[in-house]
């Protein structure tokens, strides 16, 4: 594909476009755009009335959002999305390090910066796809949160608190959003949740036609003195504590990771080499 990009505004947009020079032809900036092209690529800030969007919408050019154009490279994927207020890319973090440490093919967006030996994005042949999935906006004229604009098989929610004041004017509407999420998950479909947050176990314990509900809570363990302790049957792993939420995020992860046919001793093997971002 030849894919040109408004701006690449923040790190995971840069990475992202990195990712997709290996195989397509990207370009970016305020002009250049022409018929050749198979899509224009805006930000989650840029307006409809901007004149590279009117431009390519004159000659017939796809526009697409970060998320769009994600969801469109990711058609043949299973998609997982690990969304929620905190924790995000903490369990998107872990749930890649595990699987890549088993040597499994996956994918993965995650909305944050790394470095590059752990870069943001990922995107290969891999038949399975981790997406931390945003409240954010689309795009200037795409107000859909980012999380619902993947069509998801999986989702996994963290806890709720009202983020995104500007975007979502009443926490209420904020957790709609959410509330969405799960109701469009298809038959057959998963929906994770944080049953330590009440407002989650609400939405993610509702009923839904063929959909799979599964609570989660923090590990078991213990962090004292900057050193997370997860205890286990088989004995117990030390790691660096980044905060509070470790062990419920990894809870999260190792609930989610069970979907994905990893076993107990996989997980606990995989990780004695992680470190919580």
């Amino acid at each position: 594909m030849k894919l040109h990009f408004i701006s690449f505004d923040d790190s995971s947009t840069q990475q992202f476009a990195e990712a997709l020079d290996r195989n397509h032809e990207i370009s970016s900036g305020p002009d250049g755009i022409d018929t050749s092209f198979d899509g224009l690529i805006v930000g989650k800030d840029t307006p409809g009335n901007s004149e590279l969007v009117l431009r390519a919408s004159e000659k017939g050019v796809p526009i697409y959002s970060i998320v769009e154009l994600l969801y469109t490279l990711s058609e043949d994927k299973q998609r997982i999305v690990i969304t929620g207020t905190h924790g995000k890319t903490a369990i998107a973090s872990c749930i890649v390090h595990v699987l890549s440490s088993l040597k499994k093919e996956v994918d993965y967006f995650i909305n944050s910066p790394r470095s590059d030996q752990n870069p943001s994005v990922k995107i290969s042949d891999a038949p399975v796809i981790i997406i931390e999935g945003s409240a954010d906006r689309c795009s200037g004229f795409d107000k859909r949160p980012q999380f619902l604009a993947f069509n998801h098989h999986m989702a996994l929610i963290t806890q709720l608190s009202h983020e995104l004041k500007d975007l979502y004017a009443s926490f209420d509407e904020y957790v709609k959003q959410f509330d969405k999420l799960a109701d469009t998950t298809p038959k057959g479909g998963t929906v994770i949740y944080c049953e330590e947050d009440n407002l989650v176990t609400v939405i993610g314990g509702k009923e839904r036609d063929d959909v799979r509900n599964i609570p989660y809570s923090s590990h078991p363990g213990e962090i004292s003195n900057g050193v997370m302790t997860l205890v286990h049957s088989e004995g117990n792993v030390k790691l660096k504590a980044s905060g509070d939420h470790d062990l419920q995020n990894i809870g999260g992860a190792l609930a989610l990771l069970k979907r994905l046919s990893v076993t107990e001793e996989q997980f606990y093997k995989a990780m004695e080499s992680y470190e919580p971002k």
